[in-house]
């Protein structure tokens, strides 16, 4: 019987327009790892107004935080996904909250995935501030664009 493959993940935190996807580019590229943002898998589900697009949208319309199932179901799809395909995962923003942890251990542990390192980037707020005025978002695609932060 063949041994399943352990997958790697390297979970990464940080505020907004902290440059966490200019750093996962880097290490996917170095690490042949596939980046998932938690908040371009949402925009992407909403956008193909899926049943599960709709869902989030209905949350974000409320301004409320995504109930923990319904963020996992998403980001398990997107992580299955990318197991057939990669040898790591850089997973940006999941899990975010405490009651979260069980259910994202829940689909490492079906999709046996390890952690291997957990990358947290710290800026001081008015940095934070400053780059966060300077983003655009597409209205047809919701991806960001940046003016010259960098």
């Amino acid at each position: 019987m063949e041994e399943e493959r352990k997958i790697k993940a390297f979970l990464l935190y940080g505020p907004p327009a902290s440059g966490k996807t200019t750093i996962a580019d880097f290490l996917s590229n170095r690490l042949n790892a596939k980046y998932i943002s938690v908040g371009f898998v949402t925009r992407k589900e909403i956008a193909r107004q899926t049943i599960l697009g709709r869902e989030l949208k209905k949350c974000l319309d409320a301004v409320i935080e995504y109930p923990a199932k319904l963020i996992s179901t998403v980001m398990e799809k997107e992580i299955e996904t990318a197991k057939s395909k990669f040898h790591a995962l850089i997973i940006d923003g999941f899990p975010k909250y405490e009651w979260e942890i069980p259910e994202f251990l829940k689909i490492l542990n079906k999709q046996t995935i390890g952690i291997n390192g957990v990358f947290i980037i710290d800026l001081p707020f008015e940095t934070v501030k400053k780059r966060v005025k300077s983003r655009r978002i597409c209205k047809s695609c919701l991806n960001q664009q940046e003016e010259g932060v960098f």
